[in-house]
């Protein structure tokens, strides 16, 4: 008795697939694409209306919605953002260097009892 073996080879794989198998797995992605951006531009701490505003062009204009976001839209790119935390470093430094000047200026001026009690 003779057998009679089949065998699969990846390019009998790919070539049995037809466009509607292709379109359902593109459907699939752009779902779980959209549900994972909506959860990014929703839990990213900003104005509601831009978040609604956001979600609106990830999902009217898909593929270029996605790329204006990441571009535009993300908080934590960019030279502006970087110069802004810079910005406000520098200020919160200074403002803690001088609120701790007043603070030991300040205790100098607490009668001695007052002094005595705070240690």
């Amino acid at each position: 008795m003779e057998a009679n073996i089949n065998t699969f080879t990846i390019k009998d794989a790919f070539t049995s697939w037809t466009w509607g198998d292709l379109a359902g797995l593109g459907l699939v992605l752009h779902i779980v694409l959209m549900i994972v951006m909506t959860l990014r531009v929703v839990s990213v701490q900003r104005n509601i209306g831009v978040s609604i505003a956001w979600v609106a062009v990830l999902y009217t204009l898909p593929v270029f919605g996605f790329v204006a976001y990441i571009l535009l839209g993300e908080p934590m790119i960019g030279r502006r953002y970087r110069e802004r935390v810079d910005q406000a470093s520098i200020l919160m430094n200074d403002m803690a260097r001088r609120e701790h000047l007043i603070f030991d200026k300040g205790q100098d001026l607490l009668p001695a009892t007052t002094a005595v009690l705070a240690k």
